[in-house]
C-alpha cells in the first residue's frame, strides 16, 4: 500500500538542503562570472555620465557608483553590482520554489535564471542594466511572495522596489502599473484603496527624486525625460 507518510518524511532532506542546492548553483554562476568577465573593461561611453552626476541621468545608479567609490576603487562596483544580481536572482530562485513547490522545475528555473552570457556581460560594465535586472527580479519575487499572502505590507515593498528600479532606470515605470494591477489580490475594497494609494504614493516619489536631487547638487531641478530618452522601446524591451 502507497504510504504517503513515509513520502512525505524522505522529502523533508530535500526540502532543507534545496535552498543550499540553489545557493550552490547561484554561487557558482557568479563565480564564473567575475572570471568569464575579468577581461571586460567596465567603462562604457554613458559611465562618466553617471559617475559626474549629469543631470540627464536619473539619480540612483551615479548614487549607486558612489556609495561604492566609498569602499575602495571603482572596479569594486562591478563586483558589488554582480553579487546583487546572483543574490537577486537566488531569490526569485528560491520565492518560485516556495509558490511552485516543485523542486526538480524550481532547480531548471535557476539554471535559466543564470544562464544567460549576456546578462553578466552587462553587470560587468558600469552601466545600468545590471541592476536593473536586480531589480525586476527583486519585484519578481516579491509578486511571488504577495500572491501565495496577499497584504498590504507586500504589496507596500513591489511599490518600493518599483521605485528604487525607476531611480536606476526611468523607463521601468512599468513596474508601477504592474504593481497596480496586482492591487485586487487583496481581499477588502479598503485595503485594495490603501495599496492603490502606496503605489501612487511611490510612483511620485520615484519621479520627483531625482529633479530634487538635481536641484540639490546642480542648483536647479532640470533632468532629461524618460520619454524623450525612448521609454516606450525600453518598456517593451524590460
Amino acid at each position: 500500500m502507497f504510504d504517503l507518510d513515509h513520502l512525505f518524511a524522505a522529502a523533508q532532506p530535500i526540502r532543507r538542503l534545496f535552498p543550499w542546492l540553489l545557493a550552490g548553483l547561484t554561487v557558482s554562476a557568479l563565480f564564473g562570472a567575475y572570471w568569464v568577465t575579468a577581461n571586460i573593461s567596465p567603462l562604457r561611453p554613458d559611465t562618466a555620465s553617471y559617475l559626474y552626476f549629469d543631470p540627464s541621468r536619473p539619480i540612483g545608479y551615479p548614487v549607486f557608483l558612489w556609495i561604492s567609490g566609498l569602499f575602495g576603487e571603482l572596479q569594486l562596483a562591478v563586483k558589488i553590482q554582480m553579487a546583487v544580481l546572483a543574490a537577486s536572482l537566488f531569490l526569485l530562485g528560491w520565492a518560485f520554489y516556495k509558490w511552485s513547490g516543485n523542486a526538480a522545475l524550481s532547480a531548471l528555473f535557476q539554471i535559466a535564471l543564470l544562464a544567460s552570457p549576456e546578462m553578466w556581460k552587462f553587470s560587468a560594465t558600469l552601466i545600468t542594466e545590471g541592476l536593473a535586472t536586480a531589480g525586476i527580479a527583486l519585484w519578481c519575487a516579491q509578486l511571488l511572495v504577495t500572491m501565495r499572502k496577499p497584504s498590504i505590507a507586500r504589496i507596500a515593498v513591489l511599490a518600493l522596489l518599483s521605485a528604487a528600479s525607476v531611480l536606476v532606470k526611468p523607463s521601468l515605470v512599468v513596474m508601477f502599473v504592474a504593481t497596480g494591477i496586482a492591487t485586487p489580490l487583496l481581499e477588502t475594497r479598503k485595503q485594495r484603496f490603501l495599496s492603490l494609494a502606496i503605489t501612487v504614493a511611490g510612483l511620485i516619489v520615484a519621479l520627483g527624486a531625482t529633479p530634487v536631487a538635481n536641484y540639490l547638487l546642480h542648483g536647479s531641478s532640470s533632468s532629461g525625460s524618460p520619454v524623450a530618452r525612448g521609454i516606450f522601446q525600453h518598456t517593451l524591451f524590460c
